[in-house]
This record gives structure tokens, sequence and C-alpha cells, in this order.
């Protein structure tokens, strides 16, 4: 799905030659995220010309985490997408997909939760809806 998004933002040019007036331009960045690793950036300017400041800023796409995700899209620039097939368009790791309390690492089912039972240890568990099941007590007599 494609997104727009605008941002405009105030920059001091100098001081007019009639007044102490700071003179201000107004830039504009748009970008249009295309997918999470397809960005396109435009910056346009209005107001006094002149000096330094009469060109636009060039836009540039930043990756801070490596993960393939730009920043913009990123919910989470500083740490990489762990790209599992979950989830992975966020640009958050999910360290325990199923929310089961076993990370994805030593879950040996990552996407299926352990179903948790009383009076029976979680910690004995393997991340699999059946590792807590109470064990069944045959009766021979």
């Amino acid at each position: 799905m494609a997104k727009l998004t605008a941002t405009p933002r105030q920059q001091s040019v100098g001081s007019t030659a009639s007044s102490e007036d700071i003179a201000m331009r107004t830039l504009m960045t748009c970008v249009l995220t295309l997918s999470a690793s397809l960005l396109l950036s435009a910056c346009a300017s209005a107001g006094p010309r002149g000096g330094q400041h009469s060109r636009p800023p060039v836009a540039a796409n930043a990756d801070a985490d490596g993960d393939l995700l730009q920043d913009v899209v990123d919910k989470c620039p500083q740490n990489p997408e762990d790209v599992d097939g979950f989830e992975d368009q966020d640009g958050c790791p999910e360290l325990d997909n199923d929310r089961d309390g076993v990370p994805d690492a030593m879950d040996k089912c990552p996407n299926e939760p352990m179903v948790r039972q009383p009076g029976v240890d979680p910690s004995r568990g393997q991340g699999c809806p059946d590792d807590l099941r109470p064990p069944t007590i045959i009766d021979d007599k």
C-alpha cells in the first residue's frame, strides 16, 4: 500500500534589508512510501531568495538498524526486524511470536502458544500446545 507524508518546517534565511525582522523560508518535504524498502522523496521551498539557503535540502533515506525498512516507516528504527514471517513489515523484532512466554529461539512451536495448565511448572515446556498437559496416569488394578 502506498503512503504519502508531507512535513513542513520553517527555516531562517537572515535579516531583511528593510527591517530587523528575520526572513523565513517554508520548506516542504514529501515522502511517497511505495513499499517498506522503496521510498520516493521530493523537497520544495517558498520564501525569500538568496544566500546559501536558496536551495531545497537533499532528502536522504536512512535505515539505521540495517533491516531494509527505511526509518520513516520503521516502528523500531534502532532494533532490526527478525524476519521470520510474523509481523515482518513493522520493523520491530518479535522475540515471542505466540506470546506464550517461551522465546522463539527456544520455542519448538513459535507460532502455536503453549497451553498453560494449573499446577504444572511452565519451565518444563518447550513452547508447544501439548507440552504442559498433565500426565495421564494409568491404573492397572
